[in-house]
């Protein structure tokens, strides 16, 4: 539809993101040879030994907690969620929620009355 309305022409900037850029692969020579002007972004992790060490860890400890899930590899999602988490943990600890109690509040009714 873009290329119909001339927005696949000179002036135009596309920007895909990881999960377009990966069907590219999928896609006829003749479309990807079609689309001057699109950027695809991809997330990024560069190798280091930290995180060459948490994905050997991982791989060790992820089968022996989920007998029944096979053949599964760490991306940059997981390393990501494992950052939150970390995170959030270490957010937990600095703010001595651990030992709060949580309340559900008293609330009635739309206006909190």
């Amino acid at each position: 539809m873009a290329k119909e309305i001339g927005m696949m022409t000179e002036g135009f900037v596309w920007i895909i993101t990881d999960a377009m850029v990966d069907q590219l692969n999928l896609m006829d020579v003749s479309v990807i040879e079609s689309m001057d002007g699109v950027i695809g972004v991809k997330p990024y992790v560069p190798k280091s030994k930290t995180v060459e060490d948490f994905i050997q860890r991982w791989k060790m400890k992820f089968p022996e907690e989920n007998l029944r899930i096979v053949d599964v590899e760490l991306d940059v999602y997981g390393l990501w969620v494992y950052d939150y988490a970390i995170a959030l943990a270490m957010a937990v600890e600095k703010s001595k929620m651990s030992e709060t109690t949580f309340r559900k509040p008293n609330v009635l009714g739309k206006s909190g009355k």
